[in-house]
């Protein structure tokens, strides 16, 4: 009776603890979300660059499925032999675009507009320049259709408007 109770006593501050480690970890996690360190704000609106050239090229099925699937939905073919490296056309990748603009919807309320300077170099010759506009009424879709939860978890749903536009824009760059 005695090894039970002592056991117990050992057992419920172990159990206490790492239920506190997990939300101070959450809790960490929702401040670094809340505060990016790409982001420049002012007042209720934000803003930030997305420099194409930036991005690092992804080899994996995974990338090269959903960019292929996304952009121009080809046979098997094209996705196994002729993408290799399918995210060094840095152009075609919407995933931190989209990734950033939600965080700013969810994790920065206050946050009513949000201009993206996308660049990107165009065949060594020139710098392409375009201007994203976010406006209030897109960031309120946004919140409407992620959670936090769901974002910490890499689940993540951009609502068509937004998405349009992302891709309209990207379709200007180099052309």
């Amino acid at each position: 009776m005695k090894h039970l109770i002592l056991a117990m006593l050992l057992l419920v501050p172990i159990l206490s603890s790492g239920q506190s480690r997990q939300e101070k970890r959450l809790a960490k996690r929702i401040e670094k979300m809340s505060t990016p360190k790409w982001l420049k704000i002012s007042g209720n609106k934000a803003s930030f660059v997305d420099n194409k050239n930036s991005y690092i090229a992804s080899n994996s099925f995974d990338d090269r499925m959903q960019n292929n699937g996304r952009m121009n939905n080809n046979g098997r073919k094209n996705l196994v032999y002729d993408n290799v490296g399918v995210n060094r056309n840095s152009s075609l990748d919407y995933s931190r675009i989209e990734s950033r603009l939600i965080q700013i919807s969810l994790f920065l309320p206050e946050i009513k507009e949000v201009e993206v300077q996308i660049e990107i170099n165009c065949d060594g010759t020139y710098k392409d320049v375009q201007y994203l506009v976010i406006a209030n009424e897109d960031l309120k879709a946004l919140r409407r259709m992620n959670t936090r939860e769901d974002f910490l978890r890499d689940t993540r749903v951009t609502d068509p408007t937004v998405f349009r536009k992302i891709e309209m824009i990207h379709a200007t760059l180099c052309s």
